[in-house]
């Protein structure tokens, strides 16, 4: 067993490595560039070469990614586009959130598989088995995204629905006020 998980762990390397590789040539392939996104369109020629030059955007891409590897792999992810904060402290801020979601899912889930597989242990009806078996197909067959979408609108739009929790930066925040 040992054995099996190093050589998982030694399998991490090279697929770490392809993904990265991926991700960069993708990147790359995307319309545009990211210097277009932090100045404006009618930036002077001068200050555009500049800032390619100022993050290595005028290096071959070879050049390119092995820079990118080396500062991403000593933990410096930049700084965002958007916010002009660290990347870092801008996942981090999120990360709290995503953990409560995450727990409330699981929970969720968990909750629902035991509930639903007791009901189809102690039924004695083929129907319920088989209803059972439809809500589990369709439970990992829906995308979570659209699911997760589909939900917010629903509960939104829903007159009755005077309360709404929402998930900020700074943790959950319930809303007395009506959802419309």
């Amino acid at each position: 067993m040992l054995l099996y998980a190093l050589r998982r762990l030694i399998y991490l390397v090279p697929v770490a490595f392809g993904v990265s590789l991926l991700v960069f040539a993708l990147v790359h392939l995307a319309p545009g560039d990211p210097i277009s996104a932090i100045v404006p369109p009618d930036a002077p020629k001068e200050v555009v070469d500049k800032l390619k030059e100022y993050y290595g955007f005028d290096k071959p891409l070879p050049v390119q990614y092995l820079r990118w590897l080396v500062v991403t792999l000593s933990g410096d992810f930049g700084t965002s586009i958007g916010t002009g904060r660290p990347v870092v402290d801008e996942v981090g801020s999120a990360f709290g959130n995503t953990i409560i979601l995450a727990i409330a899912a699981v929970l969720l889930a968990f909750s629902l598989a035991i509930v639903l597989g007791t009901a189809a242990a102690y039924a004695k009806s083929r129907a319920v088995d088989r209803l059972v078996t439809l809500i589990s197909l369709m439970g990992v067959s829906v995308p979570h995204f659209w699911l997760a979408i589909v939900l917010v609108i629903v509960s939104r739009s829903r007159e009755s629905v005077s309360r709404t929790a929402r998930l900020s930066r700074s943790g959950l925040s319930i809303n007395n006020s009506p959802s419309r």
